[in-house]
């Protein structure tokens, strides 16, 4: 299993110099709005995918679909560093920006990379990975294409069969993408399509079926059969279903690593909130996940607070804010018997 044990953001976006300390097995990240909860979990997707730096030019740390050929411009000044423990290891991760101009670096250009660089963009950039104190030449290497030109990077070599790690952004949390529903098919051939449909059940009373159908422009669909009606997509029944099914098909899809989720509590009534971290500890001690989400709502930490209330040292609470001397964000952790004191935080709730 895969799991965090502290974190460090070096320099990620604005922030510079958070460490967050005693990582459990469920984390809830709470806090005013920009003072960095997105950030950290996007940091922490990066850094579990340390051996990947093609990861910098994606959607959900982009935030955008467009391709910058310096990555590195939209999330930091300089180098992007991270450092963390993971399973009781420090590991450090640098990434910087190197700008080429029609010559490239002697020794960084492998064979893989010069028959893509015959069919793409010339090279711009150069991306310069330091993993552990060492900068890292060769492994798998990649070339990524952008408009202004293609951007070269070493990769180091991934450990065998180590699990990916999961991020879900805001941004794509009201239907369910195409992964999902691969996902979703892996999940009911291991035969837990039934712990779905009770799933959705807590917020639409009397589903019967979950399944994935196809509409007339071949746009393949999750679907969801209540009280003996006609199927129906699943986000008809409001962000609080595919909420729901996107928690169990991530945590299942996650199994022995970490799940990354942005405002965890989106569309979810509170009446169900309980209910639901029922479910997700239930379900991150099946599949040996690690949870960390962030939230704005204090009912949502109150319902987790009682659910780990046998086993409070699983949850820890971090609540960010920025230090009023140095303005740069702090983190205060709460877990094990000092849980209670987090039931009296000031959040933002909207």
């Amino acid at each position: 299993m895969v799991q965090l044990n502290n974190f460090d953001v070096v320099r990620y976006r604005g922030i510079d110099g958070l460490s967050i300390r005693h990582l459990s097995r469920a984390n809830l990240i709470t806090g005013a709005n920009g003072v960095g909860k997105t950030a950290l979990i996007e940091a922490m997707w990066l850094f579990t995918g340390r051996h990947n730096p093609g990861l910098l030019w994606n959607t959900n740390l982009q935030r955008t679909h467009s391709s910058p050929a310096n990555p590195l411009s939209r999330l930091t000044e300089g180098e992007l560093e991270l450092r963390g423990t993971e399973n009781g290891t420090v590991h450090e991760l640098k990434f910087g920006y190197e700008k080429i101009d029609g010559t490239y670096p002697n020794g960084r250009i492998t064979g893989a990379m010069q028959d893509d660089l015959r069919r793409l963009p010339q090279a711009v950039g150069f991306i310069r990975t330091h993993l552990d104190g060492k900068l890292v030449k060769g492994g798998s290497g990649g070339v990524k294409p952008t408009s202004s030109g293609s951007v070269l990077f070493d990769s180091p070599d991934m450990p065998a069969g180590r699990p990916g790690c999961i991020i879900e952004s805001t941004r794509f949390q009201h239907d369910t993408s195409d992964e999902d529903l691969r996902r979703y098919s892996v999940l009911v051939r291991e035969g837990h399509k039934e712990e779905l449909v009770k799933t959705i059940d807590l917020v639409a009373p009397g589903t019967e079926e979950v399944e994935i159908l196809t509409d007339a422009s071949g746009e393949s669909y999750l679907s969801v059969t209540v009280a003996g009606g006609r199927p129906r997509p699943l986000h008809d029944l409001g962000g609080g279903a595919v909420r729901l099914a996107r928690l169990l098909i991530g945590i299942f899809a996650s199994q022995g690593a970490i799940l990354l989720s942005d405002e965890l509590e989106n569309g979810i009534h509170h009446s169900a909130q309980r209910e639901v971290w029922d479910k997700a500890l239930q379900w991150i001690n099946l599949w040996d996940v690690q949870l960390v989400a962030t939230t704005h709502s204090a009912e949502f930490l109150e319902a987790a607070i009682d659910a780990f209330s046998d086993r409070p040292e699983d949850l820890s609470i971090h609540r960010l804010y920025r230090n009023p001397d140095t303005k740069r964000p702090e983190a205060a952790t709460f877990t094990g018997d000092a849980l209670a004191g987090a039931r009296n935080l000031d959040l933002e709730i909207r």
